[in-house]
């Protein structure tokens, strides 16, 4: 039985099976050795033997056993479900890899190499130990991305299930940072926080599908005011708007591979052979960023188009002579 703030120390034991390994978040890393023929009780009551002090855990969560050759997890009526891959479950038998979600926090079955001398078994300690992890969850979901669990999609679904005010809180490699907001389980809104001069620029959608191009980084999960009152909101469905940033990425991804990397200015090709009149007014206006800004990064800045979308238009000026690489 594990107290309400506790930690793992490693202590000897026969070799077993299975353990549950936190992939995310603040006990990223944590693992909980479970022993065969035995039932492990979850939630936060300090009676049982996986104590999570969250608020979207129930007091008496959810149950794993381990009979016979089967790991099992079985939700006990809990206000805010388990997942296991992303679905509701009531019970279900899990698979080595297969990621379980109760609460903040995503754990994943992981088999042992019974091969192995002595493995490690979960014993209590104080919390306030250094360098311990811990099944204690207070302060919020944290971590890297991408990962197992932890690419952005299954961020954002995982941080819409939970039904809360909450905000996700990506930062890629760049310094880049954006800001996607939750409300009863769909986005309402999203917005740059770094750079500063890039806050009231990007519209929601645009911030939201430009940080799920985003390749690595870190994300952090919090809440925020219940009163907090968004200028640019978003009415599109969840799922509408998860599939129009993937599809959005994978452009990203292709249309910045016809751009060399050396390429980061962009000019009006002189004397202009192509008539302006064959253009469309949306590679127009981007023609016209390329004249006002020049930089790249400025002009996918100052696009009131998404960023694929300026791409495109970019591309083609390139190949239709109208804009040529920078000087």
């Amino acid at each position: 039985m594990l107290p309400t703030a506790c930690s793992f120390v490693l202590k000897e034991y026969d070799a077993m099976a299975y353990l549950l390994r936190f992939i995310t978040g603040k006990h990223a890393g944590g693992e909980f050795p479970l022993k065969p023929n035995r039932e492990f009780f979850i939630g936060r009551g300090s009676e049982f033997d996986m104590v999570l002090d969250d608020d979207l855990v129930s007091r008496r969560h959810a149950r794993i056993t381990t009979f016979g050759d089967e790991v099992r997890v079985q939700d006990l009526d809990s206000t805010n479900g388990t997942l296991v891959n992303g679905e509701l479950i009531s019970e279900h038998a899990l698979k080595v890899s297969d990621k379980v979600g109760i609460g903040h926090s995503i754990i994943q079955l992981v088999e042992i190499d019974t091969s192995a001398a002595k493995m490690p078994i979960g014993q209590p300690v104080r919390a306030d130990q250094p360098d311990r992890k811990s099944t204690v969850f207070k302060q919020g979901l944290e971590g890297t991305f991408p990962g197992p669990g932890t690419t952005i999609p299954e961020l954002i679904s995982m941080v819409a299930r939970f039904n809360k005010n909450a905000v996700l809180d990506l930062a890629d490699e760049s310094g880049q940072r954006i800001k996607v907001y939750f409300r009863d389980g769909s986005i309402i809104s999203s917005r740059v926080r770094t750079p500063t001069e890039l806050e009231d620029l990007l519209p929601a959608k645009k911030a939201l599908f430009r940080a799920m191009a985003f390749s690595s980084g870190r994300f952090k999960v919090r809440g925020f005011a219940t009163d907090r009152v968004f200028q640019d909101v978003l009415s599109e469905d969840l799922d509408a708007l998860l599939s129009a940033g993937e599809a959005h990425r994978e452009q990203v991804e292709r249309y910045r591979t016809m751009i060399p990397d050396a390429i980061s200015t962009f000019a009006l090709v002189s004397p202009l052979e192509p008539k302006l009149s064959e253009l469309s007014p949306e590679a127009l206006d981007t023609l016209q960023l390329v004249l006002n800004f020049g930089e790249l990064e400025s002009i996918l800045n100052h696009s009131e188009a998404n960023d694929s979308d300026t791409y495109q238009d970019l591309i083609y000026l390139l190949q239709t002579h109208y804009v040529a690489p920078g000087q």
